[in-house]
């Protein structure tokens, strides 16, 4: 028996950081294939809380749901076997504790699964605000603006308060509506036990061992009821992670996109439109050359698309109308890779990667 428990934990331990380990992996490549304006139209915390908060809750669920849900499940499939030895009367109507137990969580637990979802977006909104207030407190406190964020986000703290109030009062009503049905059932058994017993249709002894395996089959149904709550904030969390995986990966190269050769001669902007929003046009008409080996500065007020005209170059951003040519090529029909590979870019915001000085020079 202990040597099947340590396979059992064993198996446990690998297949739940497997899953776990897979689900990293595909959010983290997902995340590079996103276009650039998800990330501008998208708090950095929100984003981030698919890799913290709701990978934490899906991790716990899963390395949990072997121990609190397989586990219970074949010990029920044996207590049931023994329970019909014993007595096939008794045996058939405990298994009305299956449908009579499901009936609360069948009603219940959807609503118990959008309301931790409802907490998973609360949650993600406050962590934006705390990583947006974090990262530019020196902006915050040059202005006084300590008040106006500590209200930003207790306002936000008060929605997931709200939003886990339901979600613990739900969870709680549905492994209630198990146990009173479990025990409702218990009661409904001992009675028609007891009733054969007096009437010399079963013996005593038989009666109290199936009354004992019928207590060890509650405890087991019982015990994945505790699971249960644990379970819906897992949907929740997954329910969550699946919104960013389902976002769709708007801008990659044509199935017939082409390698740039070596840049020769000059890169065209031919009457290009460009608009962030769909509203306001961020780039109008812009038709313009530059030779190769030519010095050229672009001058502007703030916002007048200085940035966007690089980000249109590298394919951060795909163009509405118009085309920029390199050597005469259409980017649209262009790799990517190819393109950006064959430039230099110096933005605004200075990142430095946390890794060694060999390997920022290698990247």
């Amino acid at each position: 028996s202990s040597c099947v428990m340590i396979w059992f934990e064993w198996l446990n331990a690998d297949t739940g950081s497997a899953i776990i380990r897979d689900i990293r992996n595909r959010l983290f490549d997902h995340s590079q294939k996103l276009p650039v304006d998800y990330y501008h139209k998208n708090k950095t915390g929100v984003v981030l809380q698919r890799f913290s908060g709701d990978m934490s809750q899906l991790e716990e669920t899963i390395n949990h749901g072997m121990q609190w849900g397989v586990l219970p499940l074949f010990e029920l499939i044996a207590g049931i076997g023994m329970m019909f030895f014993l007595n096939w009367q008794l045996a058939t109507l405990a298994l009305l504790l299956f449908p009579i137990a499901i009936i609360g969580p069948r009603i219940l637990a959807p609503k118990a699964v959008d309301a931790s979802y409802q907490v998973k977006k609360n949650e993600a909104q406050a962590l934006g605000v705390t990583q947006e207030v974090i990262t530019s407190i020196g902006v915050v406190k040059a202005f006084g603006l300590q008040k106006k964020t500590i209200g930003w986000y207790r306002e936000k703290n008060a929605n997931i308060r709200a939003s886990m109030f339901r979600m613990l009062w739900i969870n709680g009503l549905v492994e209630r509506s198990v146990t009173i049905s479990v025990l409702a059932l218990h009661l409904v058994v001992l009675a028609l036990g007891a009733y054969l017993v007096w009437n010399d249709q079963l013996q005593l002894g038989t009666f109290v061992a199936f009354e004992t395996l019928f207590w060890e089959l509650s405890y087991n149904v019982g015990h994945i009821t505790q699971f249960i709550p644990v379970l819906i904030e897992g949907s929740g969390a997954a329910k969550h992670i699946n919104d960013y995986l389902d976002e769709p990966i708007r801008s990659q190269d044509r199935k017939d996109a082409r390698e740039l050769p070596p840049f020769k001669t000059s890169i065209v902007y031919d009457n290009v439109f460009f608009s962030y929003d769909g509203k306001q046009n961020h780039l109008n008409r812009l038709s313009m050359t530059i030779e190769a080996g030519k010095r050229v500065a672009i001058v502007g007020r703030s916002g007048a698309g200085k940035s966007t005209i690089i980000s249109t170059l590298l394919k951060l951003y795909d163009i509405d109308k118009g085309r920029i040519l390199i050597d005469g090529h259409n980017i649209s029909e262009l790799k990517r890779d190819s393109m950006r590979a064959q430039m230099a870019v110096v933005f605004q915001d200075n990142l430095l990667f946390n890794m060694s000085i060999c390997v920022r020079v290698r990247v």
